[in-house]
């Protein structure tokens, strides 16, 4: 079968011993009842948290029920 993007990625960053890599997962937020994207705000703020305090992976927002996302 195909590769993943992870293997992919993994294989590229192994070649680039200098590079930090992380990531910032963005979800989506559960108000009212209802579920919506993240604002500007709220993706500036994990953004700005990577920044100040570097995580491997950082999730801003929620990832699941992957089927209560925005429609």
């Amino acid at each position: 079968g195909e590769p993943s993007i992870a293997s992919i990625r993994a294989e590229a960053l192994a070649h680039q011993p200098d590079i930090s890599y992380a990531q910032v997962v963005l979800g989506f937020v559960h108000e009212n009842g209802a579920s919506r994207w993240l604002n500007h705000e709220e993706i500036s703020a994990a953004a700005i948290a990577q920044m100040e305090m570097p995580l491997p992976r950082r999730i801003a927002g929620t990832l699941e029920p992957w089927d209560a996302r925005p429609q």
